[in-house]
């Protein structure tokens, strides 16, 4: 794969799904959770009591960064960890940003079990959060952590207190390995589990927005850990799928094709309704029986309606669910096009 081609892909496609919002309102409305005032005072007060805090012209200070990070000179990238960490000098920014959002796409598109995920990108002594998610992607307003320290605790106590759901897993499925040592994961559906047997259709997203469809051969098993068969079990197929709030489920529109198709059976030999429509919806769906009557399998297409048979063409769906819902943008957050190409802090 070209990795700096996909990249670029990646952020032409962000322009249009990425915002930028206020730091407090990505504190209150993104963050896993927001720590209690006093605990976060009470943390900064135990960062000064063990010397990690400095005062400084400018008040206190971390003890690693008496002055402005840039002023002793550019430092190396920081590698990646849970939750993404690049330093980088300004000229480097939209390099940095370009890896940050093209390593969350390829996160969230290898690993089935992610809602969302969080980045942390820090430019010089300027430090913003991300929020990456299938309904958008949204960066705080820049803050120096090097002055700021309460705010900087206030994230990071977020994150390292913040549940494994709160970070952005999925809490209905998780990975494990089946009874032959092999990578697979355990759907929770309508309190059963089903463990996957093997993948049989997937679409990735060149943008962390989308539908991401997997399909999965599975099984049900009979508990989330013991991950034998359960008694009298067969094997089924899973659809994981992101929906638009609104769409309509897979469940939902093929209740529909079925209700229509019951129609179809019922106007099969009424001529005179054929004729002389008695609703709305008759009169276009005779339009649409006129329109293939007497091509090739219509008679058997009829008599397949007739008899009810068309179900047999169809996997029906035996159950489903739903799992947790992305977080809506924002209401202050704004669109930022050129988030990836220039910087958004003072230099």
């Amino acid at each position: 794969m070209d990795v700096p081609h996909t990249r670029d892909y990646v952020l032409d496609s962000a322009r249009h799904d990425f915002v930028q919002c206020p730091l407090e309102s990505f504190c209150r409305h993104y963050l896993p959770f927001t720590p209690d005032k006093a605990v976060v005072t009470k943390a900064v007060e135990s960062l000064k009591g063990q010397d990690l805090l400095v005062n400084g012209s400018e008040g206190a200070r971390w003890t690693d960064f008496p002055v402005r990070p840039m002023e002793n000179g550019p430092s190396k990238p920081i590698p990646d960890h849970a939750v993404n960490d690049k330093q980088s000098p300004t000229s480097d920014i939209a390099v940095n940003r370009k890896q940050l959002i093209g390593d969350a796409v390829r996160c969230m598109n290898n690993d089935p079990c992610r809602n969302h995920m969080y980045g942390i990108t820090i430019e010089n002594q300027w430090m913003s959060v991300w929020y990456f998610s299938r309904s958008h992607g949204v960066v705080s307003d820049p803050f120096d952590f090097t002055v700021d320290q309460e705010r900087f605790v206030t994230i990071m106590l977020s994150f390292l207190f913040s549940t494994s759901t709160e970070l952005g897993y999925d809490g209905t499925l998780r990975r494990h390995r089946d009874l032959a040592g092999h990578i697979c994961y355990v759907y929770k559906i309508c309190g059963s589990y089903y463990r996957t047997i093997e993948q049989i259709d997937e679409h990735q997203s060149g943008w962390l927005v989308g539908r991401v469809t997997r399909g999965w051969k599975a099984i049900k098993i009979v508990s989330a850990n013991d991950l034998r068969p359960a008694p009298g079990s067969t094997e089924i197929v899973i659809r994981d799928i992101w929906l638009q709030e609104g769409a309509k489920t897979e469940e939902a529109l093929q209740t529909t094709m079925f209700e229509s198709l019951e129609k179809v059976a019922g106007l099969r030999n009424d001529e005179a309704r054929l004729e002389k429509p008695i609703s709305e919806d008759d009169d276009r769906m005779i339009d649409q029986i006129k329109a293939v009557k007497g091509r090739a399998g219509w008679t058997g297409a009829l008599e397949c309606a007739k008899n009810r048979c068309y179900e047999d063409y169809f996997l029906r769906i035996d159950s489903h669910d739903f799992g947790r819902e992305t977080k809506a943008r924002a209401a202050d957050a704004e669109a930022t096009p050129d988030i990836f190409k220039a910087a958004n802090h003072p230099t």
